[in-house]
């Protein structure tokens, strides 16, 4: 499938073919690894093609869930495919659309009010969703937290190898941010997907796509948006596309479809849009990362501030949280760079600019240590 069937397929507006709006596409892993750790994302969408074969990603997903999303083509045939076993042992988020709306709504609670949990519970009251409504999967995690296989670490992750593991122990872990302990997997059918949202935390995202075929729209980051992003904030739009929807996506600012196997990034600063459109499963799942690029690092700052659409902030406690584990990461990049054991010499010479950016914010500056002279002329 090529953009233009893809757009025709989703009823959007053949605007969105324009060059300018277009991706930057790669093909080298080596160039991707550098636009990944050091490039500018916000604003922008990068798609690696190939990519989940390129980065050796083919056998992440747990087998079960990945014949079940080759196999079926809907979230509840997919549900149904799993083990009773499996289902008890994720959580996730299940959204329902009903048929011929644009209200979705996620499924929380039972009929008589008390919470669902996971995955299994999830399952059995969707019985009690009409057949015609769109079902959509998110944020699909192992229940319980264990020791990674591949840094022993706490996760809670389906994949069992990620590209923070491709990229390499020494350069994911000098980045101010990476997680893979709440990464998640998204399922969905035709025109099921991610609304018009920005991230709780503004970082960067990169994307493996499993499975299927999705459109990935963004809107340019902070103010020329938020008119936009007031009105149509957590709406998908599904054909027929309304006017106002066809305006929207008019001055989107850039548009990629992703095939299976594409890896993309992105930043979650800039309003986003994901929908699936092809008669298959998407299958995707999330890194969340912050970089050592200078622009993504201040949008990062901006994370909770009045720059952040006040609808899509996380908890402060949260953000306090992740500021603490950036400074933390900061510090022992920190001390890499004094006690000169970094072998990566790109990621010794743009370190130090980016952690001069995070002083910038003065809880962080409080607890971030100084680099010593002789690094700092890197």
């Amino acid at each position: 499938m090529n953009l233009r069937r893809a757009l025709k397929v989703a009823g959007w507006p053949s605007s969105l073919l324009h060059a300018e709006k277009q991706p930057v596409v790669i093909d080298d892993t080596q160039e991707f690894a550098e636009a990944l750790l050091y490039g500018a994302h916000v604003d922008e969408i990068l798609v690696l093609k190939d990519g989940v074969r390129k980065l050796g990603q083919e056998h992440a997903v747990p087998p079960e869930i990945m014949a079940a999303a080759t196999r079926e083509r809907c979230c509840r045939s997919f549900l149904h495919a799993l083990a009773e076993e499996t289902l008890r042992s994720l959580r996730g988020r299940v959204y329902c659309t009903a048929d011929g709306t644009r209200e979705e709504y996620e499924m929380k609670k039972r009929a008589d009010g008390s919470p669902l949990d996971t995955l299994l519970d999830k399952r059995a009251e969707l019985e009690r969703v009409p057949p015609d409504d769109r079902v959509y999967l998110g944020e699909i995690r192992k229940r319980d937290k264990y020791r990674h296989s591949q840094d022993n670490r706490w996760a809670k992750t389906l994949l069992c190898y990620d590209v923070c593991d491709w990229l390499g122990r020494e350069r994911s872990r000098a980045m101010p941010y990476w997680d893979r302990f709440d990464e998640g997997i998204f399922v969905g059918g035709a025109f099921a997907g991610s609304p018009m949202h920005v991230d709780q935390v503004l970082w960067s995202n990169v994307g493996k796509n499993f499975t299927g075929y999705k459109l990935l729209a963004i809107w340019k980051y902070g103010e020329p948006s938020r008119r936009l992003f007031d009105i149509h904030n957590y709406k998908l739009f599904v054909p027929p596309l309304q006017e106002e929807e066809t305006e929207a996506l008019n001055v989107a600012l850039k548009i990629a479809l992703l095939g299976p196997g594409d890896v993309v990034v992105f930043s979650g600063s800039n309003a986003h849009m994901a929908m699936s459109i092809s008669e298959e499963l998407s299958l995707t799942a999330y890194e969340s990362f912050v970089n050592l690029n200078p622009t993504n690092l201040q949008v990062f700052l901006d994370s909770g501030t009045s720059a952040h659409y006040s609808q899509c902030r996380t908890r402060q406690p949260m953000l306090d949280d992740i500021r603490a584990d950036v400074t933390l990461s900061a510090n022992d990049l920190i001390d890499d760079l004094e006690d000169e054991v970094l072998r990566d010499e790109q990621l010794v010479r743009r370190a130090p600019a980016g952690i001069e950016v995070l002083r910038h914010d003065p809880a962080i500056r409080s607890e971030l240590r100084e680099v010593r002279a002789k690094r700092q002329k890197l």
